[in-house]
């Protein structure tokens, strides 16, 4: 499997991540799931444990020649993500074998636009989930972590923003 890094997500061992920093501004991740039915999703930085907020990339399967579709998605509360207008994710690989179904992707780690979270210094909260069925819609698994994505790239931390999106309406003079 792709990565550096490497972290299991659930206690039972059948949710993996794997992560490599590619500079500049770049990460490549990889999650595997023990099911070969359903979707499997990722997301970053929710404003709680939840989906508040939440950047979110999403593997569904489709009843087409293509089998499957990989998509940048934005929760904005608890309810069904809605694809991002602008996908800021490159396609590496996905699909399932009888036992796992896996995506692999790259995303920059600013932040591009409103729908989307940087994944910057320290620890990033981290949401999953899979579900029974090929389409979205009520997950079967779900769960939160952090993780210190660019953990040995701290020398690098000038060239990454701050993990968490600048709040509105908050601003800030330096005095000459």
């Amino acid at each position: 499997s792709t990565g550096d890094h490497k972290q299991t997500l659930d206690d039972e061992g059948k949710v993996r991540l794997f992560w490599k920093i590619i500079v500049p501004g770049q990460i490549a991740i990889r999650m595997e799931v023990d099911t070969s039915i359903g979707y499997i999703a990722i997301g970053f930085e929710p404003d709680d444990k939840k989906m508040t907020n939440a950047d979110m990339i999403i593997l569904t399967k489709k009843e087409d020649i293509f089998g499957y579709h990989l998509g940048d998605y934005y929760s904005p509360d608890m309810v069904k993500p809605q694809l991002d207008y602008l996908q800021t994710i490159i396609s590496v690989e996905f699909g399932s074998t009888e036992t796992t179904t896996f995506m692999e992707f790259m995303r920059p780690l600013p932040a591009l636009e409103d729908e989307d979270n940087s994944i910057g210094v320290g620890l990033v909260a981290v949401i999953w989930a899979y579900g029974d069925t090929n389409e979205l819609s009520i997950h079967t698994h779900r769960g939160y972590t952090e993780i210190n994505f660019l953990e040995g790239f701290e020398d690098e931390s000038n060239n990454f923003p701050p993990h968490r999106r600048p709040v509105e309406g908050h601003a800030f003079r330096i005095e000459q």
